[in-house]
């Protein structure tokens, strides 16, 4: 640990001894460490104070904090001498960053949030937590509900009112006064309305995109294993379009006569030659209709012409 860790612990939480910032005993398991780091965390998370410059740096400052105290090596170390260097951290051969940072931030999915819900709530441990929450804030019922982990006013406001009543009743915890704050209560429950109601349409947006995102691999695998299929009806396709077309040809040169089979590849490749070959032919006897009809315009013209010219020319001639 650096003295500028130090000093930003001492600035910040007013004490440099590591188990006083995450409030635990310097004897306690890592099961305590993590839940003091989570409830802390969850208390600065910059997600929650995003303009709140202060609250990051706390966040910051608790994470490297935890991140000594998680890991046996650096706690020794700490627990020996009051002090972590820097270089501990890589001079020990069997550290992990990976393995560090999944213990840090350990993937979580709803099915394990709720699975988690289910035992915390309602348990003595809860109930504990809620006890030192309530003496903590001296009634402060919002502050009690941003330290509580997994609670929401808007489910668990009449079960804890009911577990402090409770406890009001026995002596346990004295009655304080913004313990009874209306008016707070109200506001609480509107911020948490709000947050619920953006919640919703988060999980909506995030759905949906899965819902697409699978359709889209599940149409692009589809495909691929479909190809051959996709080939087969391209040729089938091919072959109808002739048959069609073939159809069409019989209609408009068969005058009358039966109908035939569907021709092979070969015998239509044939026929659509000797279409070609009458075609050009039609051509050919249509140009030479035209040059016949040409020379015997020329032929008449020909002989229309008068030759009185050539005749008086030769006269002339004749006389000298």
């Amino acid at each position: 640990m650096t003295s500028a860790l130090l000093d930003g612990l001492e600035s910040v939480f007013g004490s440099d001894d590591l188990y006083e910032v995450l409030e635990v005993k310097p004897k306690a398991s890592k099961k305590q460490l993590r839940k003091a780091y989570f409830v802390l965390a969850r208390r600065f998370h910059p997600d929650k104070f995003p303009d709140d410059e202060d609250a990051l740096v706390k966040f910051q400052l608790l994470s490297r904090v935890y991140s000594i105290l998680s890991d046996e090596h650096k706690r020794k170390v700490y627990d020996g001498t009051g002090s972590v260097e820097e270089d501990a951290l890589s001079a020990d051969p069997s550290f992990s960053w990976s393995a560090y940072w999944r213990e840090l931030f350990p993937a979580v999915d709803d099915a394990k949030i709720m699975s988690f819900a289910d035992c915390y709530r309602g348990s003595n441990e809860e109930k504990e937590d809620l006890k030192k929450a309530y003496l903590k804030f001296k009634g402060d019922m919002t502050n009690v509900f941003d330290s509580i982990m997994l609670s929401n006013p808007l489910e668990d406001e009449e079960r804890f009112r009911k577990l402090i009543d409770e406890m009001i009743d026995r002596d346990e915890v004295p009655f304080f006064k913004p313990y009874h704050d209306q008016a707070a209560r109200d506001e609480r429950e509107k911020k948490a309305t709000e947050e619920a109601v953006e919640a919703n349409k988060v999980k909506s947006k995030r759905d949906a995109l899965l819902k697409r995102l699978k359709n889209k691999r599940k149409s692009s695998s589809s495909s691929k294993s479909s190809g051959g299929n996709d080939l087969a009806s391209a040729i089938l396709q091919r072959q109808e379009s002739r048959k069609n077309h073939f159809a069409s040809l019989e209609r408009k040169y068969s005058k009358g006569k039966a109908k035939r089979s569907v021709p092979s590849e070969e015998e239509f490749q044939r026929i659509q030659q000797e279409l070609e070959a009458k075609k050009s032919k039609r051509k050919e006897e249509k140009q030479n209709r035209n040059k016949e009809a040409k020379g015997v315009v020329q032929t008449k013209n020909k002989k229309k012409k008068p030759s009185g010219g050539k005749t008086k020319i030769s006269t002339t001639k004749k006389k000298r």
